[in-house]
Order: structure tokens, then C-alpha cells, then sequence
């Protein structure tokens, strides 16, 4: 009997260090994993592309959201007994979406009940379009704890406020400069002018839109 209190011990101890190792981790592999898909989508939209390659990014898209159910999972196990009741619907609504898109991404399922579904509806499903949206969606959403936490801790609402301007002008400018943004190219300093004038809404731009700019 003594042993086995012993071990109930042991195991209890054994899961409270558990759960503190999987806490301190799953924040971090959430963002950091979000941000290398990310930088992914960026290489994939902006990027001719072969068809390897392709392929290789739509897996590694499919294996991120399978990382982000795991990790999810975690998340709501060692956290289920701090969370509060609409906080663990919140979080299990958001891993029964992510599964829902990873079930799209089955060949199974694209090839044996997506294929009946109304053309319209089918047409629509893009697993590589969807993978990237809610890859983008958790970026948004794990890039906005960042944000709050260095809000709270090292700036003001006036500085964050000049900050993320800058940074949403240099990323424009960054995104207007991939190769398959324009038709043949435009300079640095047009590429940073459009952007500053897209996002303080001027409208003005100092290179011919229809010209310089591609669809794809």
C-alpha cells in the first residue's frame, strides 16, 4: 500500500512537471511556427515556382496545421482546469476548424464526397488558398499576443501606433518588390512610395499602376 501511495505521488509530480513543460512550450512553438508559415506564404504567393516546389509547400502547409491541431490540443489539456467555460469553447470551436481543413486536405475525402458537392461550392475549395488563409489567421492571431505583451511592457499606445505604420509601409514595400507582384519590376524607392501612399491613403502613386503592376 505504501508503494502505491508512493507512486500516485510519483505520477501526480510526474504530471504537475509535465504540464509545466508543456505550458512554457506551446506558446512559443505556436508563434514561432506560425511566423515560419508565414514567411512560407510569402516565398509561395511572391515566387515563380516549380512544381516541386509547389508540392513541397502545400505538404509542409498540410503537416503545419496537423503541428498547430497537436499543439492546440496541448494547449486546452494543461490549461482545461485554469480556462474559463467560454474560453475552452472558444479554443475547442478553433481546433474543430483547423480539423475540418486538414479533413478537406484528405485525397480521400476530395476524391469521394467534395467531388458531389454543387460545382460552385467545389470550384471554391482551394486547399492551398484555404491552408494559407488560416495559417495567415493564426499568424494575425499569435502576432497579436506579441503585440499586447510588448504594448504592456515596453511602449506606449502612441509609439506602438508609429511603429506598426513603419512596419506595415516596409512590409509593403518588401511584397510589392516579389517578383510576381509586378510585370517587370519596379525600383526600391517606388516600391516605398506606393506603399507609404497605400497605407496613409493618398491614392498617389509615382509608377503607372496598370502597367507595372501584375494579377497573378
Amino acid at each position: 500500500l505504501r508503494k502505491e501511495v508512493l507512486f500516485l505521488k510519483w505520477l501526480k509530480l510526474f504530471w504537475l512537471k509535465l504540464k509545466e513543460i508543456i505550458g512554457s512550450v506551446v506558446s512559443p512553438v505556436d508563434f514561432f511556427l506560425s511566423l515560419i508559415g508565414f514567411i512560407s506564404i510569402v516565398y509561395f504567393i511572391g515566387f515563380n515556382l516549380t512544381i516541386v516546389t509547389h508540392n513541397n509547400f502545400s505538404a509542409f502547409f498540410e503537416i503545419a496545421l496537423w503541428l498547430f491541431l497537436i499543439n492546440g490540443i496541448l494547449e486546452l489539456v494543461v490549461f482545461f482546469e485554469q480556462y474559463k467555460k467560454r474560453v475552452i469553447y472558444i479554443k475547442f470551436q478553433y481546433l474543430l476548424f483547423i480539423l475540418i481543413v486538414i479533413l478537406i486536405n484528405i485525397d480521400f475525402l476530395q476524391k469521394n464526397v467534395l467531388l458531389y458537392l454543387p460545382s460552385g461550392i467545389y470550384l471554391i475549395i482551394n486547399t492551398d488558398l484555404i491552408n494559407i488563409l488560416i495559417i495567415l489567421l493564426i499568424f494575425i492571431r499569435q502576432f497579436s499576443k506579441k503585440i499586447v505583451k510588448i504594448q504592456h511592457y515596453f511602449v506606449n499606445p502612441a509609439q506602438l501606433f508609429t511603429v506598426s505604420f513603419i512596419f506595415i509601409i516596409l512590409f509593403g514595400s518588401m511584397l510589392l518588390l516579389l517578383p510576381l507582384s509586378t510585370k517587370n519590376g519596379i525600383h526600391l524607392i517606388d516600391a516605398l512610395f506606393t506603399s507609404t501612399s497605400a497605407v496613409c491613403v493618398t491614392g498617389l502613386t509615382s509608377v503607372d499602376t496598370f502597367s507595372s503592376f501584375s494579377t497573378q
